[in-house]
Order: structure tokens, then C-alpha cells, then sequence
């Protein structure tokens, strides 16, 4: 997904920040809200979700579904005056370099944005 696609998508949700939904609604996000213009949020099956083929994660969120309450990263958020954040980054057992964690840290070197859902 290019940039300006990954960037209206987060405009659009931007209405549900804030607001509970389903763990469908992320799994199949064009089938609930196809204005996003993406097939999916975050398919919730490890914490980093990064599409197939892209560089960058699109979304982040702090639990594994397949890995349940064994794997919860405790990741720190710490929301900055000028509305960016920074993350204390506590990763997942195994290697840094695997590809979502390369994707989530192209996200921070080339200040790409990307969701974090909670």
C-alpha cells in the first residue's frame, strides 16, 4: 500500500478512535467500513500486523490472540506534547530481525504512521 493510500485510511478510521469495536470489524475491515479502503485492520493473530508485501506495519496491538494472556507485550506508550509518541518496545521472544519487527522499525527511521489499536 503507498504512503498517501496507508494515510487516507487512517483519516477515514479516524472516526472509530475512541470506540469499541469487534474483533470482525478489524479482521475484515473492508466488509464493515469499505470507505477505509482496506481489506484489514489488523488480523490479530500476532501483535505487529503488517500487510503481505508491504514495508511498513500498519497497525500494532499490545496482545497475541493465538498466544492469548501468554503473550502480552508490555510495550510502553508515552503520548508527546506535540502529538507524537514514543514506544518502549517489548518484543516478542525469537530474533529482532524478523519481518514485522524490521516493518514496525521502518515505521519509527522513516517516521511512517500506523495505528495501534487497544
Amino acid at each position: 500500500m503507498n504512503l498517501e493510500k496507508r494515510a487516507q485510511a487512517f483519516i477515514k478510521l479516524s472516526r472509530f478512535t475512541g470506540v469499541e469495536v469487534t474483533s470482525h470489524f478489524l479482521r475484515q475491515t473492508e466488509e464493515h467500513f469499505p470507505q477505509a479502503e482496506i481489506p484489514c485492520l489488523h488480523n490479530l493473530i500476532e501483535g505487529i500486523y503488517k500487510p503481505a508485501g508491504d514495508s511498513y506495519a500498519f497497525c500494532i496491538w499490545s496482545r497475541s490472540a493465538a498466544g492469548q494472556d501468554r503473550e502480552i507485550y508490555h510495550d510502553v506508550l508515552s503520548p508527546q506534547s506535540d502529538g507524537s509518541w514514543t514506544m518502549h518496545y517489548a518484543a516478542k521472544k525469537g530474533s529482532l530481525d524478523a519481518a514485522v519487527n524490521q516493518s514496525l522499525f521502518a515505521c519509527m527511521r522513516d517516521k511512517v504512521p500506523l495505528e495501534m489499536v487497544s
